[in-house]
């Protein structure tokens, strides 16, 4: 559900808000033991996690296709 490219910094930092986890945890300090952890958590709050999931493809979309306008715009003459 949170991998691939979809998920940027802002995105992950918001998980691992919604999952409390400690503040000095970052993408290069997680470890395993922190999600399992927080599985509970994960389990009372799968709407949230599942929105933000939705808000990360959604940006993705947006992404994707603003790039393809560009690519468009650059090789299209009227």
């Amino acid at each position: 559900m949170c991998t691939g490219e979809s998920f940027e910094k802002e995105h992950w930092r918001k998980l691992f808000n919604i999952l409390a986890l400690p503040k000095d945890v970052t993408l290069d300090t997680l470890k395993f033991g922190h999600l399992v952890d927080a599985v509970p958590i994960m389990l009372k709050k799968v709407k949230e996690i599942k929105e933000l999931a939705d808000k990360a493809q959604g940006e993705v979309t947006i992404r994707e296709a603003i790039n393809e306008l560009r690519t468009w715009c650059e090789t299209t003459e009227f």
